[in-house]
C-alpha cells in the first residue's frame, strides 16, 4: 500500500531540507553541517534539486521520514534514483525506499510483513485522527507499529480503542521529531553567523574559480575584506556566483583590463568584428555574455560571442578586402622563404586564399609559421613530391642511409625533421646533419660501411696490380741491361781470341750493340703491354 502525500508533509519535507543550507547565495558560502547530520557531498544545483525530490517523495510514499533520509547519503539517493528509474519506472519510490533498506540497516526500516503490516496501521489511525499518512512518519513508522500491535492486543483487537490509546503518544512523538527539526535549523544558522571572514572569502574563491571564467591571478588581486563585503551584500538581494563575479568585473575593471583586451582582440582579429562598434559595448555586458556562453559550456568560446555581439549588441562584420588578403599572403610567403626550408617554385602554387586560410585557422590555437609550413606539406604531398625525392635520393646515395628504412618515415616527419636542422643551421640545408638526425631518432641503419669496404677493396687490387707490373717491368729492365752487359763481356773475351791481323774489333761490338739496345726495347715494350 503507497501512501498519499499530503501539504503538511511537503512542508516538512522543505523544511528538513533546506535545514543543512543557507537561505540565500547557498551554493557561494554554505555553513557548516550540523554534527548529527552525514556530511553530504558537493552536488550541483540540478543534483541537489534531484535529492530533494527523492526525499520529498520517498518520504511522502514510504515508511520513512526525513529525519532519517538524513542519514542516508545524496549520491547513493541518486544512484538508487537511477536504478529506479531504469528497473522499476512504475514504482521509482518503493524501488529506492527498498534500496535504502537493504543498504542502511541501521535505520531499521520496515520490509516484508512489518511494511504492509504498517500501512494496515496507518490507514487506520489517518481515518480516526487529525494524521494523514505522512505525518505518521514524523513518529517513526517502527515505533507506531509496535504502539499499534501492543494498543491492538490490549484492547482485544478493537480497532477503535487501540487508536484513541496510541493518539497521545504519537502526539509526544510528532512534537520531539519537530524540535529536533528545529534545532537542527537554529545550529545551521549559528554555524553560518559563526563562520569567519577567511573561510566566507576561501568559499568564495573556490566558487567563483569553478563556476566563472576568472582566473586565479585575477582573483589574487581582490583581498579577503571586498569579497567578504560583497558576499554579505548579495546574500541580502539574493544571488550567486555569477552575481558576484559580474560585480567584480564593474567594480574593478582594472583587474580585468588585459582579458578584457584579449577578448576584443580577437573578435576584431580573429572573427572580424567592427572594432568601433565593438568598443560602444561595455567591458561588462562583454564578461557577461561570456559568462553566460561558459556556464553552458564549461569553456570560452569567441566564436558564439561574436556571434552574440552580432545578434544582441548589433555589432557588424568587416568583410575582408582582396587587398588585405593578398598583403597577409605576401607577409605569409616572406616568411615561409625566410623562416622555412620552402621554395619559391612551391609556394608559386598556393593561391592567397589558401595561405590565409590556413594561417587563420592555425592563429586560433597559437600556432607559428612552422606550424604552417608542415600543414601544407600534409595537406599538399603532390608540392613537395620531388623536394622529397631529392632529400631520400640524398640521404641513401650520398649518406648512406638504408633506403627500405627510409621510406618508413613519412614525408611530413622527413620535412620537420629538415625544418628542424634548417632553423639549427641558420638558414642553410645540411643533409648531414638530417642524416645523422634520422639514424639517432629511428635507428635508420647505413648502409656506407659495405660499399666503403668493396669500394677499398678494388682500389687495393688496382694499386697491388699496378705495382706487380712495375716490378715485373723493372725486373725485365734489369734483365736486359744484364744481358748487355754479359754480352759486352762475351764480346770482349772473343775480341781477344780473333788472330792479331792488325784490325779492331770496334765495328763488330758496335752492331752488336745496336741489336741488344732494340731486343731490350722490344722487351718492355711489350712489357708494358701485357701489363695494359
Amino acid at each position: 500500500m503507497k501512501f498519499k502525500k499530503t501539504f503538511l508533509r511537503t512542508a516538512c519535507a522543505l523544511a528538513l531540507v533546506g535545514a543543512g543550507v543557507s537561505p540565500v547565495f547557498s551554493n557561494l558560502v554554505a555553513p557548516q553541517a550540523f554534527s548529527v547530520v552525514q556530511a553530504q557531498e558537493t552536488l550541483t544545483t540540478e543534483e541537489e534539486a534531484r535529492v530533494a525530490i527523492i526525499k520529498d517523495n520517498v518520504a511522502g510514499y514510504e515508511p520513512v521520514n526525513l529525519e532519517q533520509l538524513l542519514d542516508v547519503s545524496d549520491r547513493d539517493l541518486l544512484e538508487y534514483d537511477n536504478i529506479a528509474q531504469t528497473q522499476s519506472p512504475d514504482d521509482v519510490w518503493g524501488s529506492i525506499y527498498e534500496q535504502i533498506a537493504q543498504n542502511y540497516p541501521q535505520l531499521e526500516l520496515l520490509q516484508g510483513e512489518d511494511y504492509d503490516a504498517y500501512g494496515r496501521a496507518a490507514q487506520a489511525i489517518s481515518e480516526r485522527s487529525e494524521y494523514t499518512f505522512s505525518d505518521l512518519n514524523m513518529a517513526l513508522p517502527r515505533l507506531t507499529l509496535e504502539r499499534y500491535r501492543a494498543a491492538m492486543a490490549d484492547n482485544e483487537d478493537d480497532v477503535d480503542a487501540a487508536v484513541a490509546a496510541i493518539i497521545p503518544d504519537i502526539d509526544q512523538t510528532i512534537a520531539d521529531y519537530i524540535d529536533r527539526r528545529t534545532a537542527r535549523e537554529n545550529a545551521a544558522e549559528s554555524n553560518e553567523d559563526e563562520q569567519t571572514d577567511a573561510e566566507k572569502a576561501a568559499a568564495a574563491r573556490q566558487e567563483l574559480l569553478t563556476g566563472t571564467p576568472i582566473t586565479e591571478d585575477q582573483l589574487a588581486q581582490i583581498d579577503d575584506a571586498t569579497l567578504v563585503a560583497m558576499v554579505d551584500e548579495i546574500n541580502q538581494t539574493g544571488g550567486d556566483p555569477s552575481t558576484l563575479y559580474n560585480r567584480l568585473v564593474e567594480n574593478h575593471p582594472d583587474v580585468f583590463a588585459s582579458e578584457s583586451e584579449r577578448m576584443r582582440n580577437a573578435l576584431v582579429n580573429e572573427y572580424n568584428l567592427n572594432e568601433a562598434e565593438l568598443d560602444l559595448v561595455s567591458d561588462t555586458n562583454i564578461f557577461w555574455e561570456e559568462l553566460a556562453i561558459f556556464n553552458e559550456e564549461g569553456a570560452e568560446n569567441f566564436e558564439r560571442l561574436a556571434q552574440v555581439m552580432q545578434d544582441v549588441y548589433n555589432v557588424s562584420v568587416v568583410e575582408e578586402s582582396s587587398d588585405d588578403t593578398q598583403q597577409d599572403a605576401d607577409v605569409l610567403r616572406q616568411e615561409l622563404l625566410t623562416v622555412t626550408p620552402m621554395l619559391q617554385a612551391q609556394l608559386d602554387q598556393f593561391d592567397d586564399a589558401t595561405l590565409v586560410a590556413l594561417a587563420d585557422e592555425l592563429n586560433q590555437v597559437g600556432a607559428d609559421i612552422g606550424a604552417l609550413y608542415n600543414r601544407l606539406v600534409e595537406d599538399y604531398p603532390d608540392v613537395f613530391a620531388s623536394e622529397s625525392d631529392r632529400m631520400r635520393n640524398a640521404l641513401v646515395n650520398e649518406y648512406g642511409l638504408d633506403e627500405t628504412a627510409l621510406n618508413e618515415i613519412s614525408d611530413a616527419t622527413l620535412f620537420w625533421h629538415e625544418f628542424t636542422v634548417f632553423g639549427e643551421n641558420n638558414g642553410v640545408e645540411n643533409f648531414g646533419l638530417l642524416a645523422n638526425r634520422l639514424v639517432e631518432e629511428y635507428d635508420i641503419p647505413r648502409q656506407e660501411e659495405s660499399g666503403e669496404s668493396e669500394s677499398q677493396s678494388q682500389s687495393e687490387a688496382e694499386s697491388q696490380s699496378q705495382a706487380e707490373s712495375e716490378s715485373e717491368e723493372a725486373s725485365r729492365s734489369v734483365s736486359v741491361e744484364s744481358s748487355i752487359e754479359s754480352n759486352q763481356s762475351a764480346m770482349t773475351q772473343s775480341g781477344d781470341l780473333l788472330p792479331e791481323t792488325g784490325e779492331t774489333s770496334s765495328t763488330w761490338l758496335i752492331f752488336l750493340s745496336v741489336v741488344l739496345l732494340i731486343a731490350a726495347g722490344y722487351l718492355i715494350f711489350r712489357g708494358r703491354a701485357q701489363q695494359k
